[in-house]
């Protein structure tokens, strides 16, 4: 385990044991614990737009590394509209930890929590009535394409506890961007998500847009015949072009070379195929940053749809709930320049003993308004399946048996 210590006499607030953020990417988990100093800030606003944040978060590095602390990072997480304030900040301390020794630290079979109640606070009528209002914009609108999501209420008995829900989602997920994100007082963003935005190393940057969706299947042979039929899906191909065509216009502009793959790979998480597409990039400023890296690719085709404006317009007239800070972006940055940023998709806001999931799926005009009610119902098992219940079983409200 790597850690960076906290100067002689300095100590996070309280003495935590536990991290307050957690982000786990390619088998390595960033804790980062207390916070040295807030940097909240609209990504859509003028102290962004203007660099003043940015250079706010210069003087503040520079203040964390005069106090003895080598490499100070950046972590949080920023919400899906861009107009709100995002929840970041530079910890006391952070250090990294293995993957599969945190996720081995709790039994295997332990639940996270055992539930009360499960409840569809958008119904499947209700759904399917707004995809079918949807495909009605791509005959009346320029809208090509729009991404709708639905909430799932989920109730426990006692207090949902984040580093536990984090710990069965890294059993399960071992592949994915988990996360732990503080989003407000007394909530945490939790979630397994299968997408990078953004990872910048040096001059190297990394995107790795998916779009286009089918569900998982024990029988082998089902599995195969689901993956060709992705592959070969014009409707998921369509969707998925819409999403590479944007992070590629949206690198092209601050990169020197940009390699794209001229055909998507299928990846597969525990629950779910999908259409992917990994492009690197060779950037003409080492000097920008991740986060504004991320922001020029904030909203992707793959959480909100293209055109983006109109996209947005329709997302607010037809779900019939704020997203908040689902499908905005988690992750973290540090004083020289790297960073990774992932969509907060797959996840749920934690407060009490409430639990809120979200999951969506891409709307185009060959859509189904059944296939993408099931699509929904197939990614909200991503956590469903840490408490043993389907996605499917719930209808309008479900009270758990004792």
């Amino acid at each position: 385990m790597d850690v960076l210590p906290l100067p002689v006499g300095e100590r996070p607030p309280g003495g935590r044991c536990e991290p307050d953020f957690v982000f786990a990417s390619r088998g390595r988990v960033l804790k980062a614990y207390g916070e040295a100093e807030r940097m909240d800030v609209a990504l859509d606003g003028r102290s962004f737009a203007d660099g003043r944040w940015e250079e706010a978060l210069d003087s503040a590095f520079r203040r964390r590394t005069a106090r003895g602390i080598d490499n100070p990072i950046l972590v949080g997480a920023v919400p899906f509209d861009g107009r709100q304030q995002a929840r970041l900040f530079i910890p006391h301390r952070y250090e990294h930890e293995d993957a599969t020794r945190l996720a081995a630290s709790a039994p295997a079979d332990e639940v996270p929590a055992e539930l009360a109640a499960v409840e569809e606070t958008v119904g499947r009528g209700a759904f399917e009535t707004a995809v079918e209002r949807a495909i009605g914009l791509f005959r009346d609108t320029p809208l090509k394409k729009v991404v709708l999501s639905r909430p799932l209420d989920v109730e426990a008995r006692g207090a949902f506890a984040p580093d536990r829900l984090l710990r069965a989602l890294l059993r399960q997920n071992p592949g994915a961007y988990v996360f732990a994100a503080p989003v407000a007082y007394g909530q945490t963003l939790v979630g397994a998500s299968p997408e990078l935005l953004i990872r910048k190393t040096g001059r190297t940057v990394v995107s790795n847009p998916l779009a286009g969706s089918a569900p998982r299947s024990p029988s082998v042979e089902v599995e195969r015949q689901r993956t060709a039929a992705l592959l070969a899906s014009a409707k998921d191909r369509t969707e998925h072009r819409y999403v590479v065509d944007a992070v590629r216009a949206a690198l092209a502009a601050h990169c020197d070379r940009l390699a794209v793959p001229d055909e998507p790979s299928v990846i597969r998480t525990p629950t779910m195929l999908h259409l992917s597409t990994e492009l690197t990039g060779a950037l003409s400023d080492p000097s920008a940053s991740p986060l504004r890296l991320a922001h020029a690719l904030h909203p992707t085709p793959a959480i909100c749809g293209t055109p983006t404006d109109l996209a947005r317009d329709a997302i607010a007239g037809l779900e019939g709930y704020a997203r908040g800070w689902y499908s905005g972006m988690v992750g973290w940055m540090d004083s020289r320049g790297n960073g990774e940023w992932a969509l907060s998709i797959r996840c749920g806001l934690v407060h009490g003993r409430r639990l809120r999931l979200y999951a969506g799926a891409g709307i185009v005009a060959e859509s189904s308004p059944a296939a993408e009610w099931e699509e929904t119902a197939a990614k909200l098992a991503t956590m469903l399946n840490l408490f043993g219940v389907g996605a499917s079983r719930p209808a309008v409200s479900v009270e758990m048996a004792s």
